[in-house]
């Protein structure tokens, strides 16, 4: 059986490490594979990846949305979210499904529990993620969620489809930063100086980070601790394993060798 990640660049991502930990659960036998694609190319990869008889694609940045021009079936997450990363071949036709907001609930569930409710959340972009982040969060009983984004315009979409969600306002106060965007957590400052780190508690949905940018971060700003995107990935990843094989895995023998072999789940001072 074969199975992709498609998305570029996708040289640094540890999903064919993850599926391969997945499978051996359950004695499955799955070549999973980096395939490269710039966006020019989407179209005619997709159509390679038929006729060489995939089962399934996971899709990462920069073709979530526009893989849905190839679909014939959306789930309803990929309706609402309007993104996709999760594809499966079946039958002639591609179906959509997006695991991103269940991979994030999922992780923030292992991290923390249920310390977020109550607390101020300060949610950082407007694109895919986010869309698919943002309903999962307000489950979390949070008391204020509030908005940033470089694009005042897409912000603003994603606040008329979801109420009680506000826009951040300079000295709002916050709890938790989650980060939705491409960019690493040590490159949030560059694009929005006026924020506040120390003491505050971030979520990273990306995780190829630079050890010792990350430590320069931590020293430089101070937050009381950092949340890489590893679970995230892990839980999302799980889902679309169920989505193409019918089988749940267990997370935390992969979380535990991926921090052993490949990445820190967590940064603090």
């Amino acid at each position: 059986m074969r199975f992709a990640l498609i998305g570029y660049p996708i040289d640094y991502s540890l999903s064919p490490f993850i599926h391969q930990q997945f499978a051996a659960q359950f004695d499955v036998k799955m070549d999973y594979h980096l395939i490269p694609t710039e966006i020019e190319n989407l179209s005619a990869v997709i159509k390679q990846l038929i006729s060489e008889q995939y089962l399934g694609i996971n899709v990462t940045q920069p073709h979530k949305q526009s893989i849905l021009k190839y679909v014939n079936h959306q789930s309803d997450t990929v309706k609402k979210v309007k993104a996709a990363n999760t594809i499966a071949f079946r039958e002639d036709e591609i179906h959509a499904y997006n695991t991103d907001g269940k991979g994030f609930y999922n992780a923030i569930k292992y991290y923390v529990g249920s310390s977020l409710e109550n607390k101020n959340i300060l949610l950082i972009g407007a694109g895919g993620v986010a869309k698919s982040i943002l309903p999962e969060l307000i489950k979390l009983n949070a008391s204020t969620i509030k908005l940033l984004n470089r694009s005042v315009n897409k912000s603003q979409d994603l606040l008329r489809q979801y109420q009680g969600v506000a826009l951040y306002q300079a000295n709002d106060n916050y709890d938790y930063i989650i980060n939705a965007t491409t960019l690493a957590y040590y490159q949030l400052p560059v694009n929005f100086p006026h924020l506040e780190f120390r003491d505050k508690i971030i979520f990273d949905s990306t995780y190829a980070h630079q050890q010792s940018k990350c430590q320069r971060f931590m020293k430089l700003y101070q937050p009381e601790a950092v949340y890489n995107g590893v679970a995230m990935l892990v839980e999302q990843a799980a889902c679309a394993f169920t989505i193409w094989h019918g089988l749940t895995p267990e997370i935390q023998p992969v979380l535990k060798n991926i921090e052993r072999y490949h990445a820190t789940l967590k940064y603090s001072l």
